[in-house]
């Protein structure tokens, strides 16, 4: 039989009520179900009763609780025992609780904001502040590097200084057995014969002898002066010998300059370094839920604004060609329609009296751009233009015109080769910053923070991340809508 308060738990109520309801009775929570008298379990639902009364009467206390201070004072008590803070939010007081901190709101809601954009802060302070651990610690090494590779320099100065001021402090002890191994060479003795001589000689108590420590099979000795152990060339005089570690220590001098240099060079670069931390880590904000903003009818389509200020739209699906014909194409407007199967109806809020060249390369572009030509690869596409009594949805006898394609009677007035290219960028316009989707003259004259894209080989998902981490410094866009502003096709970066 399970106990009573697991029965509770998974009944809806949740461990953290089955608790406080079984606190609130003096039955044992660990009951088994079976074993309740039935007075048993009227004291335990009126216990649930009382517990939610508050809920019931809307009486609401709404708080954060946490026996932070509290735990922090049994770890200085027993600092071998482990304890963990228990913090939590909730609309009414617990019996369990007792004891806690406990800081009150207003309403609910506004607990449950704080309690978890708090525990969110702290995440994300956590991963920043890792982030940012990692880049100071690239610099904090190698100033301990550098600083240890002084450290080096400043000790090979002295200790050669002093090995070449020890050959001359003891010139004639060290001139002895100079002599003596050039004597020996000179009986053509071996260098391991004369190394044992001489080790001999140091055993018997010889006086000259007494500094020698060892000779390698090359002849180079090792003399013992004053603790400190110095190699020679033993075919070598005193001076050439001295001179070898003075030259040693003029070397690593010379050294040092460019290592005090590199060191306050990583000094610098390492205060800079946590000074872009300290400022990060103190404009940490919680992330807050994007709110999903009401689109402008334009924004519904496909547009963009031109050089001169001319808004320009095309339809999105067949749905939408009909909406921009029948909706805003107007009499003093033009009508714009890539010359090839698969092409939105394009409608530019400008009398064709004041189109000029640069408008109609703005106007071809974004045409050619939203059409099949995109998804063909095609780097160019012929685009037509016409007045709006030139646009029908009427057909000739025995004909059938689709949702979204219309009839064009009359001349075609056409913008040859205009380029495939798009450039997207969050503009000001009508307000509000947008984003917006056009030929990259229009948008240099809106923005200096965008991308330009043509056909290719990626997919366009992959491309909208890539966008939305170079244009979303105000963290304005989602995934989304950058996604909804690009052709349909693949694309790559120009």
């Amino acid at each position: 039989d399970e106990e009573i308060v697991r029965v509770l738990a998974t009944n809806g109520l949740g461990s953290l009520y089955a608790e406080e309801i079984m606190l609130n009775t003096e039955i044992s929570k660990k009951t088994a179900c079976s074993a309740l008298s039935g007075e048993e379990i009227n004291i335990i639902f009126n216990a649930l009763k009382s517990v939610f009364e508050p809920l019931e009467k809307r009486q609401f206390k709404p708080m954060i609780v946490n026996n932070e201070k509290e735990v922090e004072k049994l770890k200085q008590e027993n600092p071998d025992k482990k304890y963990k803070a228990k913090e939590d939010v909730i609309s009414i007081n617990l019996s369990q609780y007792e004891g806690f901190e406990m800081e009150s709101f207003e309403s609910f809601n506004e607990a449950c904001d704080e309690f978890y954009s708090s525990k969110v802060k702290s995440e994300i302070t956590g991963i920043q502040e890792a982030a940012w651990n990692k880049k100071v610690s690239k610099f904090s090494k190698r100033l301990e590097k550098q600083e240890e590779t002084l450290h080096n320099f400043e000790k090979t100065i002295e200790d050669s200084q002093r090995k070449g001021e020890l050959l001359f402090t003891n010139y004639v002890q060290v001139d002895n057995i100079l002599n003596v191994i050039k004597g020996a060479r000179e009986k053509d003795y071996g260098w391991k014969d004369i190394g044992k001589t001489l080790k001999d000689a140091k055993k018997s108590g010889m006086a000259d002898a007494q500094i020698f420590e060892s000779m390698d099979p090359l002849g180079n000795i090792t003399l013992r002066i004053d603790d400190v152990s110095i190699a020679l060339d033993s075919k070598k005089s005193i001076p050439d010998n001295a001179e070898v570690y003075y030259e040693k220590a003029k070397k690593a001098k010379r050294k040092i300059k460019g290592a005090l240099i590199a060191i306050e060079n990583t000094k610098r670069q390492l205060a800079d370094m946590e000074a872009k931390k300290e400022k990060a880590m103190s404009n940490i904000m919680v992330p807050q839920k994007r709110v999903k903003k009401n689109l402008k009818w334009y924004e519904k389509l496909r547009w963009f604004v031109s050089s001169d200020g001319i808004l320009v739209v095309c339809g999105r699906d067949a749905g939408t060609n009909e909406a921009v014909v029948k909706k805003y194409l107007e009499q003093n407007d033009i009508y714009l329609h890539a010359d090839i199967h698969g092409a939105p109806s394009v409608v530019a809020k400008v009398q064709s009296d004041s189109l000029n060249d640069n408008l109609l390369k703005e106007l071809g572009e974004f045409s050619a751009s939203f059409s099949s030509a995109w998804s063909k690869n095609f780097t160019s596409q012929d685009v037509y233009w016409v007045e709006p009594d030139q646009v029908s949805k009427t057909p000739v006898s025995g004909e059938f015109v689709p949702k979204g394609a219309f009839i064009i009677r009359g001349h075609r007035n056409y913008i040859r080769g205009a380029k495939l290219e798009i450039s997207i960028g969050i503009v000001e316009y009508d307000g509000e910053k947008r984003i917006m989707a056009g030929p990259t003259d229009a948008m240099k004259h809106h923005t200096n923070k965008f991308v330009t894209i043509k056909p290719g080989f990626t997919k366009k998902e992959k491309i909208a991340k890539e966008i939305l981490s170079r244009i979303n410094e105000d963290n304005l866009l989602s995934l989304d809508d950058v996604v909804r502003v690009l052709p349909s096709g693949k694309c790559d970066f120009i």
